[in-house]
């Protein structure tokens, strides 16, 4: 069976099965590398085919503290991806405690924009981040996939759909799926947002109504004067 390498941005191939381990052993190749065979629809990690690059060893004695190798998972990857999550809801959280208490004399409506403001650039700076170590960008099965800047300046335009979409296109790349969990933060940021906007513009129209009847009774009291001179 003969095997194609995506490496240092290049196609290389065909290669066997034996030449794959031989690199795989020397290191020149991880399983962050792609590879393709006949019938693939895409490009997959190496890290897929694990036990056909490791072929397991003839049995020997070992020692009760002998821990089988299993393959390395990107753990720094997947805690980006929480930490990309979890920021809408710490954000929610922080408007609904903080400016819940405001009165509008502090101008709760600027505090809030730039709340929303800072986390969309923010969420969407990580989804960058991240995007650039996941090797996003690269094409992948002959296609182009969206690259870091990409992301970024989809989050910034489009962020109510972008955040979502981009927590489970990092799924095709050996990384958990976020999907429903980005959802749900994404759609409780935004419901906080809107529903403290809406009651900040009650306040203020309750403010006007009250600031234009006192202002109509003033004007009654000079009138009413006005009769006695």
């Amino acid at each position: 069976m003969e095997y194609y390498l995506y490496l240092n941005n290049e196609q290389k191939g065909p290669l066997t099965l034996a030449q794959l381990q031989s690199m795989w052993r020397s290191g020149s190749i991880t399983g962050q590398t792609l590879y393709w065979q006949h019938g693939f629809d895409e490009w997959l990690p190496l890290s897929t085919m694990i036990e056909s690059l490791e072929p397991p060893e003839a049995p020997q004695f070992r020692s009760p503290a002998y821990a089988p190798r299993t393959a390395a998972r990107p753990a720094q990857s997947d805690a980006l991806g929480v930490i990309i999550m979890l920021l809408p809801l710490a954000s929610a959280a922080l408007m609904w405690f903080w400016i819940s208490s405001m009165n509008l004399l502090q101008n709760p409506s600027s505090t809030l924009a730039g709340i929303v403001i800072v986390t969309v650039i923010a969420t969407s700076a990580l989804m960058a981040v991240e995007a650039s170590q996941l090797g996003m960008g690269e094409k992948r099965g002959g296609k182009a996939t969206t690259g870091p800047v990409g992301w970024f300046l989809c989050g910034l335009l489009l962020w109510i759909v972008a955040f979502p979409a981009y927590l489970y296109s990092r799924s095709k790349f050996s990384v958990k799926n976020y999907l429903v969990g980005g959802l749900v933060s994404a759609l409780v940021f935004v419901g906080v947002a809107l529903v403290l906007q809406s009651t900040i513009e009650q306040q203020k129209a309750s403010v006007r109504r009250h600031f234009e009847g006192a202002n109509e009774r003033l004007r009654d009291l000079q009138r009413q004067l006005e009769r006695y001179r």
